[in-house]
């Protein structure tokens, strides 16, 4: 029987470009896409569910001898990313010890959520992981972490008397390097077989994203998230999202792996350890 590799595949507009394109690229029939949001693919990978796909950067920090990384690859901002926001009744220096809902479709964000309010601006609040829409997390929080198309969408509606923040923003006003919110990692303990594949892979993934970057308009013409976010707006989007891992990338993780160990977060800094036989 053929092989055939597990694929985790973010169903958000953020990869759209990516996956789009990878898709023209490769044969069907050696691959299936399993979509699901950041948190999802975190336990699918890590439960070997999934054998490779763009998972939570924090998850990597947490189980580093489990995972290969993929270089040249990640989800990062250099500044604004649109898509990592929160929503608050107060203005930030007014959530000093608030209990900030955050949306459970994330684990990266958490982390950089309480970096930024109690590493870098000492308020001491609290992340309480919880579903629901933006109006019932309001209701009974001072302030809503939302992630993905669900907080393009909350943004894209007006809102009376709600601050709105970029994570992304926030970080890059204070560190001034990138983040990295997802790392292509992929199971260390994959049979020869599906790592040559991945290999292989690996290859054609370099050649989407350059070739993404180059096609954000023709992209957005079919796009499905055009029918709420329109194709103006789909492209200027993508070109808020950084798809490398450049030595700048990698600072950036570093710092972010530091700030969480030290808010005890994770439990250590690895350096990432990326799959052998993909020029690094």
């Amino acid at each position: 029987m053929a092989q055939v590799l597990r694929i985790g595949e973010i169903g958000y507009a953020n990869m759209t470009p990516i996956f789009q394109t990878l898709r023209s690229m490769i044969s069907p029939g050696p691959f299936r896409f399993v979509r699901g949001t950041p948190a999802r693919l975190n336990t699918l990978l890590a439960e070997g569910k999934i054998d490779l796909g763009p998972v939570s950067s924090i998850e990597y920090a947490r189980n580093p001898k489990s995972y290969w990384v993929l270089p040249q690859l990640s989800i990062s901002a250099i500044g604004s990313v649109e898509s990592i926001l929160l929503f608050s009744r107060r203005p930030l220096g007014d959530l000093r010890g608030a209990a900030i809902c955050c949306t459970s479709a994330s684990a990266t964000s958490h982390a950089l959520l309480m970096v930024l309010f109690n590493r870098f601006y000492r308020l001491g609040v609290e992340c309480i992981s919880a579903g629901g829409s933006l109006s019932e997390m309001l209701r009974t929080h001072p302030a809503a972490l939302l992630i993905g198309d669900e907080a393009l969408k909350a943004a894209r509606r007006e809102r009376r008397g709600i601050f709105v923040y970029d994570l992304g923003r926030l970080w890059h006003d204070y560190t001034g390097i990138p983040f990295v919110f997802a790392l292509w990692l992929v199971r260390r303990d994959l049979d020869p077989g599906r790592l040559s594949m991945v290999r292989d892979l690996w290859s054609d993934l370099v050649l989407a994203k350059e070739t993404a970057y180059r096609s954000f308009e023709r992209l957005a013409a079919s796009a499905p998230e055009r029918t709420w976010m329109g194709k103006e707006g789909l492209v200027r989007y993508w070109r808020t999202i950084s798809y490398d891992l450049t030595p700048d990338h990698l600072a950036g993780l570093s710092r972010f792996y530091r700030e969480a160990r030290s808010a005890g977060l994770v439990p250590g800094v690895p350096a990432p350890a990326f799959l052998p036989g993909t020029g690094r």
